[in-house]
């Protein structure tokens, strides 16, 4: 529900279509629905504009069309809601899991077993109405900031020279000279020396924040809204990383910075994976009422990939094929070309190379009001484009992996002159991704046998 108002949330789910009315106290005059209509969409036309929905009116009616992107954002009301945000539009993942009930969590654990960074983009110009705003569960944030941060102790990457102050019995470091003669007025501190001290080790302020999160974090996990199905698999993650702490002799600061740390591009990876999991968690703090997206159809995307690697032997992720200018030839179109072509997958089994392509937009239903000569185009338009990448690695398999509502997996199979195509309906239930990876193996042995009979 909006905030101090009884006017209800707008849900959508990805590649979706839905009708929508306007309350009636939102309305002017009942005889021209249209009118309110279009001031509806013309006073959110930046919100949709950032969740990339396409919206229209029709017969008195709003016309939703959800893309690729899921989130949420403010909806400003016409007439008596007097242009004001009033609730909010919320988009959800087209195929969800029947193993979770909340669907921000099921996402985060697609994304995990993907090994993909679930990073949202906000937009401070557009304040939700819904006090919760982002529905991801603190505790998630703070999950992840533990599993980030073991790597990091055991790598011991956080090391750098910091400048710390102590008292030593010897004029070592750089002494405050001037401290020192202002104390040695006193015979029992004349052998007392202030001084500065580089040294190598985790011990800098940077690391010292990073605990404190940390210690946030653990704290978040073991709090009772936390189920015990995240609560109980972590603690023995936890009592590893607070015994390297305790023995290291290192405490965090007694407060958060709530300052985002810097993610440098030469740092290690395990340190960049850290500090981005604890810039979520502030971010989610200080931000969680502001609209927000994430491009789903990238997560599919690794998600297939990563149901690729367990299946076949060896894969290539996003392998950029570059175009090389043929000397002697004019350069007026063909500098239109694009620079590379890029196939999702280019895996390799028994010897033949696979191409595969992930489609989020479904062939397996029918997209209203799409009829079948578009969903044909649109298909023919994928069919094209794989077949094109086969010729540039001479394959002679391609597979288009596409997702399903159902929890079995589902394949058909056509033959172009000596190109086989494959069409794999792929259901987002990651938690039977071995028993998937097996049918695609078993699916690929079958082509590979037919191209060698």
């Amino acid at each position: 529900m909006g905030k101090n108002t009884h006017i209800s949330a707008i849900e959508l789910t990805t590649f979706s279509d839905k009708e929508y009315v306007l309350p009636k106290s939102m309305r002017g005059d009942r005889r021209y629905p249209n009118e309110d209509n279009d001031k509806f969409i013309q006073l959110n036309k930046q919100a949709f504009e950032f969740l990339n929905i396409d919206v229209y009116g029709e017969s008195g009616k709003i016309h939703f069309k959800a893309n690729e992107l899921v989130g949420a954002i403010p909806i400003r009301m016409p007439n008596g809601g007097a242009g004001t945000p009033k609730t909010d539009l919320i988009v959800k993942p087209r195929y969800e899991s029947t193993f979770s009930s909340n669907w921000y969590e099921w996402m985060l654990g697609l994304a995990e077993f993907s090994k993909y960074t679930l990073m949202s983009e906000r937009d401070e110009l557009l304040p939700l109405t819904r006090i919760e705003g982002s529905p991801a569960p603190k505790y998630l944030l703070a999950k992840e900031i533990i599993l980030k941060f073991l790597p990091v102790l055991k790598e011991r990457v956080w090391r750098k020279f910091d400048s710390l102050q102590k008292i030593v019995d010897r004029p070592i470091g750089n002494v405050n000279w001037n401290k020192y003669a202002v104390n040695t007025v006193d015979p029992q501190k004349r052998l007392f020396f202030d001084t500065s001290i580089n040294s190598i080790s985790e011990n800098n302020p940077e690391f010292r924040d990073a605990l404190a999160y940390l210690d946030a974090a653990i704290s978040e996990v073991h709090s009772f809204k936390t189920p015990l199905s995240v609560r109980i698999p972590l603690q023995s993650t936890i009592d590893q990383i607070q015994n390297r702490v305790l023995f290291s002799g290192i405490k965090g600061f007694q407060s958060l910075c709530n300052k985002p740390f810097k993610v440098l591009h030469q740092e290690p990876k395990s340190l960049r994976e850290l500090k981005q999991a604890i810039n979520n968690y502030i971010r989610n703090e200080s931000e969680q009422n502001f609209a927000w997206r994430i491009d789903f159809s990238k997560l599919y995307e690794s998600y297939v990939q990563r149901i690729i690697q367990l299946a076949l032997e060896s894969v290539k992720n996003n392998d950029r094929i570059p175009q090389l200018n043929v000397p002697g030839y004019g350069k007026t179109v063909t500098k239109l070309f694009p620079q590379y072509l890029e196939p999702d997958i280019i895996a390799e089994f028994g010897g033949h190379h696979i191409i595969v392509d992930a489609k989020y937009k479904s062939y397996f239903f029918k997209r209203r009001p799409e009829t079948r000569e578009s969903q044909r185009d649109r298909m023919r338009a994928d069919i094209h484009q794989i077949i094109a990448y086969t010729s540039l690695v001479k394959s002679k398999i391609a597979i288009l992996v596409a997702p399903v509502m159902e929890p079995d997996i589902q394949f058909e199979l056509v033959q172009y002159s000596d190109i086989y195509v494959g069409v794999v309906g792929l259901p987002l239930q990651w938690e039977r991704a071995g028993e998937y990876a097996g049918r695609i193996r078993e699916f690929v042995e079958d082509l590979v046998a037919k191209i060698g009979a």
